[in-house]
């Protein structure tokens, strides 16, 4: 993969640091006006989220339909590995229990409390 989640999760933080410091800047005179706050829809941080939002996108694409044509277009798209890995790893993933489909929520919970656990200082 070109980018990592890595990247977004600071490009994120970066964008909402700066549209909060903008919109603090805006609410300082009590007399901001509805434009105004229109107005942070063209700034700069909203265009870096929507332009790196489309390249991710673009890359995920990619990947995905890079892994259907190896595998000669004889899997389907959602048992592609890497789509399975998405959903599981975002928690979207469906397991199946006892015949009844339910989504895998306490697995990847789990996981995200134990991988919180681990980053955490002693």
């Amino acid at each position: 993969m070109l980018l990592g989640w890595h990247v977004y999760a600071l490009l994120l933080t970066f964008i909402v640091l700066g549209l909060g410091s903008e919109l603090i800047k805006l609410s300082v005179p009590p007399r901001a006006s509805v434009g105004s706050y229109l107005r942070l829809l063209r700034s700069r941080y909203v265009m870096l989220g929507g332009v790196s939002l489309r390249v991710g996108v673009a890359i995920l694409v990619f990947n995905f339909t890079n892994e259907y044509f190896a595998m000669n277009g004889e899997t389907p798209f959602s048992e592609l590995r890497s789509v399975e890995s998405a959903l599981r790893r975002t928690g979207v993933g469906i397991g199946r229990v006892e015949g009844k489909s339910i989504p895998e929520w306490q697995p990847f919970l789990k996981e995200q409390i134990y991988r919180a656990g681990v980053a955490s200082p002693a």
